[in-house]
This record gives C-alpha cells, sequence and structure tokens, in this order.
C-alpha cells in the first residue's frame, strides 16, 4: 500500500470523505486534535533530558497527523498557525501534568 492509499484508507475509516464541514466547525476540529494529540507527547517530553532525541521526537512526532487531519477536514494553509498554536498549547499543558 503506497503513502496515499494509506490516506485514503485512514479518510474512508473515519468517514470525513463524505462529510462536509464548515469552515469553522472544521478549524475547530482541527484546533482540538492538534491540542489533545499534543498533550500526552508534552507530558513525556517533559520527562526527558532537554534537547536529546526522545526530547526532539517527542516534539515533532503529533506534527504529521495534525497535516493530515488539516488535510482530512479540508483546510488550507491558513489554519497551519493556528494549529501550531494549538500544538504548543498541548505540549505545554502536557508538561505541566
Amino acid at each position: 500500500m503506497d503513502k496515499w492509499g494509506i490516506v485514503i484508507w485512514i479518510s474512508d475509516l473515519l468517514h470525513l470523505t463524505n462529510v462536509s464541514f464548515t469552515s469553522s466547525e472544521a478549524a475547530v476540529i482541527l484546533l482540538v486534535f492538534a491540542f489533545v494529540i499534543n498533550v500526552p507527547f508534552g507530558y513525556f517530553r517533559a520527562r526527558q533530558k532537554v534537547r536529546s532525541l526522545n526530547w526532539f521526537m517527542y516534539i515533532h512526532l503529533p506534527i504529521p497527523f495534525v497535516i493530515l487531519m488539516r488535510s482530512l477536514v479540508h483546510l488550507d494553509y491558513k489554519f497551519i498557525p493556528l494549529s501550531l498554536a494549538a500544538s504548543v498549547l498541548g505540549q505545554y499543558v502536557g508538561g505541566k501534568l
């Protein structure tokens, strides 16, 4: 299965291909997803030595999932700063747990 086959499979699995969202609904879905997925990664990141490989990985591993969700809900590049802010906030909150 190639890269796009996996994306289509995940999209079908989530049933997002047949669902239409307004721009504000899609933005809320993306921001909540970016925040929630980054909380556990922030929790684990805070327990690693700063600037170690694990610390770096816990920061960057959720990014492809946020990008995938942004494409699945059909939002363009203008929402990248908002999703980045939600991701940073999720990392911060997870680190404080």
